[in-house]
């Protein structure tokens, strides 16, 4: 299984590299028309708004203004794109299958779809297309649909 990993404070995660589209430089978000939670705001990506989820307020930090040196990891969620902010970005590895510990938790809203432990230190593997629950999605599909207009 290949993985980008990434970092959010000292918490080592990563996402399938099937599901990531490519790793930009920190821009400025655009703020939501209102609030959606687990949303921290979105950006403009060919042409299309691009919700940037808030990865850091699911793993219970709380928000930070973005740094210079963040990056944005653009990936497919479902059957759309979305944006992370992550700390660092590390290059890509290759864990076999058998190492990565699943976690049984099928419910949407939850981030976290497995473990692997790399370099005596645990990774864990996001599952954004679970990340927003239906309601969450609800919201930011109205979003999506003012920023359209």
């Amino acid at each position: 299984m290949l993985l980008l990993p990434f970092k959010i404070d000292q918490v080592r995660m990563a996402l399938p590299l099937e599901k990531v589209l490519r790793v930009e430089a920190m821009v400025e978000t655009l703020p939501l028309p209102r609030p959606v939670p687990n949303v921290a705001g979105g950006m403009i990506h060919g042409g299309r708004f691009v919700a940037i989820y808030g990865l850091r307020g699911k793993l219970g930090y709380d928000p930070r203004p973005s740094e210079a040196d963040d990056c944005i990891v653009l990936a497919k969620a479902r059957d759309e794109v979305v944006g992370i902010v992550v700390d660092e970005v590390a290059a890509v590895i290759e864990v076999p299958a058998a190492d990565v510990s699943r976690y049984g938790l099928e419910r949407d809203g939850e981030t976290i779809a497995g473990a692997a432990v790399i370099d005596d230190d645990i990774l864990l593997i996001t599952d954004l297309d679970r990340f927003l629950s239906d309601e969450e999605r609800l919201e930011l599909d109205a979003v999506r649909r003012e920023f359209a207009q």
